[in-house]
């Protein structure tokens, strides 16, 4: 999952750690309080795409 996300958009593993966190808590969707909180600067297409690869992931597993 990290190596899929990596791929979308280069950012440090510790944000996405948060990331791959925040969505597991919200069933696979970042909240907008935490998307402000913590990742103001995806745009919607990336944080889409981020959103279905944790789906993706952790639905399979």
């Amino acid at each position: 999952t990290k190596k899929a996300i990596h791929d979308i958009i280069d950012m440090p593993d510790r944000l996405i750690d948060l990331f791959i966190q925040l969505c597991l808590q919200g069933n696979g969707n970042l909240s907008a309080s935490k998307r402000s909180s913590h990742v103001d600067f995806l745009s919607d297409e990336e944080l889409a795409a981020m959103e279905r690869t944790v789906k993706d992931s952790y639905t399979q597993a």
